[in-house]
């Protein structure tokens, strides 16, 4: 169906009369709205029958004298139920003549000073909740926007203020519209012409989920001053069925289609347009050397420009069930706070914690256009993501991830020289972090205190303050014997196996609901692996986490409390000896997503039930170390007692300082040598606005003293070579360290 309503101010002028008469034959109008008619009752019906004959008639002259309003359409084509006749404003329902379609239309022809306008809104919100599509359009004699007049008096914020209210209280939005930006001219002959756009249509999300292709046409205003509004209502888009979330992406695809061809159209070989545009104006302005005064010249000069805008799985031991029920597990409030009903303030908020520099995923669409288009598409990705929480299964394209290889050294050669870091699609993401933000709420109930990655409270500066002070001593001869093992872990995402996490997340007390939800997530995956640019055909994933989704570090965190569980099963065994300064603690292990390191006393006995431990985990989880990167650390003993513990366990003696969370440990004072790197690299950091203080705090408080030594040593060099006078007295310059 098509709607049209036009303020024609004045129909007692034949001319005009034709003008909506031609308007009618040129286009196939199902209904059709006049306003400002300045036609007194008892002529209305004279000159209603010249526009058109078979059309039914509603005008507002019960309740305005002037009769602002005319309502016509053609009732052989539309059903047309009127519900309110307002000085202001009709409203009405229009279905089809089957009822197949309803829409609810309110034409507006607001009066012109603020005050009589607040009836208006009123009277708008008085029509109560509409739950079907809802367009409210007409002239409205109020602007909506600073740009919405030019040529004339400034637009304040109190002459706009009730306008945006009236908005934001109805949740309505503006359609997309064509033509003229300025819907009224005073079509003055003399001097510039004033321009405003006070004839506009709002609509509901619900005509938004309905119509989203429907837009408003502004023609030509012909004898008026106010451009009519042409509507052609389509039917809703038949072209993407299935379930919300098939829907959902069927349509992201026939947009990106759409936008690659405007991309090929509009943005296609931009050097050489921009090359051309430079030579058009390079060969006016050597016109303007002999007429300068030109204003075509000027005019053609900005043209050019203003068109540029620039796998199988493994047989792995069963838990043990007695070892990993022996901790804490989630409350009944943590269970319940987990499948709770998901809330729309919770999509939004997963959509805001995007950052828009994410790269897309294979629909090629980053959470930036999510964000700018989010009123108009929010509501299908509402109901697509509400259908997964309540139905429990993810559609198959959403969970496809694109693999972009990193590299990892200098000049990779082999495949393990790069690290596959995932890019998965902003939907995906949306219910990844809904999930992830309720996980974040309760792992520190069933996490161990000795894991601080990811987990609310921890501050990776923990770990480092604590092995800083477990280090200490090693050098010395005549110590406590002491171990101390630096665990590489071999592929620590890739190698999780879903069957062991599930297990593990049950144990823990997660509900089966949730657990469901998270399995889907991840068991779903399907990979595509960008190479060269191009995606290779995508493949089913058998096991593993992804690196770029939100869920992995609280996953893995998860999977690992299982071996905190089997380390701490340690302290119940009499032949084993903590290591010296962690026995009050009853510390065995300190962990950092996958930095792990593991304290024992040197002796056989204890290393071996340490190391038997990890395996126990190992073997159940399917993660394994990495023995020839890792290393252990021994003190209080013999060359010859290592040479046997290095043995036993096949890994390498290493050696202080070493790196641990990206800052050097050592049991002495750091030399000068070894903190330079630091000196020199955290004013480099503060310069790069990305970096948070938090991020940098950790690493830098190990080092601040000795930092400061270094700078206090090189002020001091300097002060000996030079003189420091003051002419009422003589004072010798005080080195002040720097403010860290």
């Amino acid at each position: 169906m098509i709607l049209t309503v036009w303020n024609i101010r004045g129909l007692n002028d034949p001319c005009k009369v034709a003008d909506v008469k031609q308007l009618l034959d040129r286009t196939a109008i199902k209904v059709l709205c006049l306003l400002e008619t300045k036609v007194k009752q008892e002529k209305c019906c004279i000159i209603q029958k010249k526009i058109a004959h078979g059309l039914n008639w509603v005008c507002n002259y019960s309740v305005s004298g002037n009769g602002r309003i005319w309502l016509g359409w053609r009732s052989d084509r539309v059903h047309v139920e009127v519900i309110t006749i307002h000085p202001q404003f009709i409203h009405c329902i229009v279905s089809n003549l089957d009822y197949s379609s309803q829409v609810a239309v309110s034409f507006v022809y607001g009066l012109h000073t603020i005050h009589d306008r607040k009836e208006l809104w009123r009277g708008i919100r008085a029509v109560g909740l509409v739950t079907i599509p809802w367009l409210c359009t007409g002239d409205f004699n109020s602007v909506l926007h600073h740009a919405d007049r030019i040529n004339g008096s400034e637009i304040t914020d109190y002459e706009v203020r009730d306008f945006r209210d009236f908005i934001d209280q109805l949740n309505f939005v503006e359609i997309k519209s064509k033509g003229s930006f300025f819907s009224w001219s005073n079509k003055a002959h003399i001097g510039p012409r004033t321009q405003t756009r006070i004839d506009r249509g709002l609509v509901n999300f619900e005509w938004l989920h309905q119509f989203p292709n429907v837009e408003a046409v502004y023609l030509p205003p012909s004898l008026s001053d106010h451009a009519p509004l042409f509507y052609e209502i389509l039917p809703p888009d038949v072209g993407a069925q299935g379930n919300s979330m098939c829907r959902i992406w069927m349509k992201l695809k026939s947009l990106k289609a759409k936008l690659k061809d405007l991309n090929a159209k509009h943005f296609s070989n931009i050097d050489l347009r921009v090359d051309l545009a430079q030579q058009v104006v390079l060969d006016i302005q050597t016109q303007l050397n002999t007429d300068f005064q030109s204003s075509d010249l000027l005019a053609q000069g900005l043209l050019p420009f203003s068109s540029l805008n620039t796998g199988a799985l493994q047989n792995l031991e069963a838990l043990d069930l007695v070892t990993v029920r022996a901790g804490r597990q989630l409350t009944r409030e943590a269970q319940n706070l987990l499948i709770s009903p998901v809330t729309d303030a919770e999509i939004d908020s997963a959509i805001n914690g995007i950052s828009d520099d994410k790269a897309p995923g294979v629909d090629g669409f980053n959470s930036r256009f999510f964000k700018h288009s989010w009123d108009i598409v929010k509501f299908e990705v509402y109901e697509a993501v509400h259908e997964f929480f309540d139905k429990g299964s993810l559609y198959p394209q959403w969970n496809c991830t694109t693999l972009t290889l990193v590299p990892k050294v200098q000049n990779p050669s082999f495949v393990k020289d790069f690290r596959p870091i995932a890019c998965c699609t902003v939907l995906y993401k949306t219910i990844s972090k809904v999930l992830t933000a309720r996980i974040a709420r309760v792992i520190g109930e069933v996490v161990d205190e000795a894991q601080a990655g990811f987990i609310p409270g921890k501050h990776i500066g923990d770990n480092i303050l604590l092995a800083t002070e477990l280090i200490k001593g090693y050098n010395h001869r005549h110590i406590t014997p002491r171990c101390m093992i630096k665990v590489d872990l071999k592929k620590a995402y890739d190698s999780i196996e879903w069957s062991f996490l599930r297990s593990v997340m049950c144990e823990l007390g997660f509900p089966t609901v949730f657990i469901n939800w998270i399995m889907e997530c991840i068991s779903s995956i399907s990979f595509s692996i960008l190479i060269n640019g191009s995606p290779t055909a995508p493949f089913k994933a058998k096991k593993g986490l992804r690196q770029g989704d939100p869920m992995s570090p609280f996953l893995f965190a998860i999977r690992m409390e299982y071996l905190s569980r089997c380390l701490h099963d340690l302290a119940k065994i009499p032949n084993f000896n903590f290591h010296p300064r962690c026995e009050k603690l009853l510390l065995t292990h300190l962990m950092f997503v996958d930095d792990l390191l593991l304290f024992s006393r040197a002796d056989e006995c204890s290393i071996k039930l340490l190391f038997q431990a990890f395996q126990k985990f190992s073997k159940a989880s399917g993660l394994v170390a990495n023995l020839s990167k890792s290393e252990v650390y021994f003190g209080g003993i013999t060359t010859e007692l290592q040479k046997d513990f290095l043995d036993c366990l096949g890994m390498t003696a290493g050696s202080l300082p070493f790196k641990y969370l990206g800052v050097p440990l050592s049991s002495m004072k750091l030399t000068i040598q070894q903190c330079k790197p630091l000196y020199f690299w955290f004013p480099a950091l503060l310069s790069k606005q990305s970096t948070s203080l938090s991020s940098i705090h950790s690493k830098f408080l190990m080092h601040h003293f000795r930092t400061k030594r270094i700078t206090a040593k090189k002020n001091k060099k300097n002060h000996h070579t030079t003189e420091w006078h003051n002419s009422a007295a003589h004072q010798h310059l005080l080195t002040k360290y720097p403010r860290i």
